[in-house]
């Protein structure tokens, strides 16, 4: 997995959009937002900037149930923040 904090710098909008992002899924579901995502998960998602499902797999924290739960919505949250 990569860790936090390798590759670049973790962008701040993306960042909070992928926090706003897991508050809606969260309340969706009726769970906490750790349930979603834990804090960690989201550092390493906005350092390493995944625009595929394979490079979002390598992020700790992100197995295959949160792959097939919710990969294709984090990687279009960062094309969309990125873009």
């Amino acid at each position: 997995p990569v860790a936090t904090g390798q590759g670049k710098a973790a962008n701040p909008a993306l960042h909070a959009a992928l926090r706003a992002w897991r508050s809606e899924v969260a309340r969706q579901r009726g769970v906490p937002a750790y349930v979603v995502l834990h804090d960690s998960t989201i550092d390493g998602i906005a350092a390493v900037r995944p625009t595929t499902l394979d490079r979002l797999r390598g992020i700790a924290g992100i197995g295959d149930k949160k792959l097939e739960h919710y990969g294709d919505e984090l990687v279009a949250v960062v094309k969309r923040t990125e873009g």
